[in-house]
């Protein structure tokens, strides 16, 4: 790599990946440059290589996904640490107004949201349709597969000044979302009463 980006090829040439949707569908993202590859997967080298060779740390996918929330699904601290120190916005949105802490949360990776809320990321920032961090957390239904309430993340984010009083666009707050999905252990938290 470094051999190619010394004899001119461009660091941000944009192509595809194929990535995991919070859904599990594999999705095809168009766009990616190589320093958005590089940190999706994990390859610190490589993204520090090219973030060397003025690879752009603020490009844009099709998506509107940023080399950081790209970091964010590779789950990757040193990564995510990388490209963030790199003077990046962290408060930028993909299309669907999420930005990389609201992904780290979504996918309750703590060590990730711990790295972004360090360097000031709002942990109450909302989605298009007006979610919060919180909201997402809270709104996932006890099922044979996943029977555990996300108390550890529900409590990172009540520490870290979560706020409970929000509510969505449908004027549901994180309260209302955990009463719906049968979420009984995070009510009691959200209540105060665990």
């Amino acid at each position: 790599m470094q051999a190619l980006l010394a004899n001119g090829a461009p660091p941000d040439e944009p192509g595809d990946l194929d990535v995991m949707n919070a859904d599990g569908a594999i999705v095809t993202v168009t766009g990616v440059t190589p320093l958005m590859r590089a940190l999706a997967e994990g390859h610190l080298e490589a993204a520090t290589v090219l973030l060397s060779a003025n690879a752009s740390p603020s490009a844009r996918s099709s998506d509107r996904w940023t080399p950081l929330m790209m970091a964010v699904i590779g789950e990757d601290v040193a990564c995510v640490t990388l490209i963030a120190d790199a003077e990046v916005d962290l408060e930028d949105r993909n299309d669907r107004g999420e930005t990389a802490l609201w992904l780290a949360l979504e996918g309750e990776d703590l060590p990730v949201a711990n790295a972004l809320a360090r360097r000031g990321a709002d942990v109450n920032a909302t989605d298009q349709d007006g979610a919060t961090p919180l909201m997402v957390v809270v709104d996932q239904p006890v099922s044979a597969t996943r029977d555990d309430a996300p108390i550890a993340a529900v409590r990172w984010i009540l520490a870290n000044g979560g706020d409970t009083s929000l509510r969505d666009q449908s004027g549901r707050t994180a309260l209302d979302r955990a009463l719906h999905a049968g979420q009984d252990e995070v009510v009691r938290l959200l209540l105060g009463l665990a």
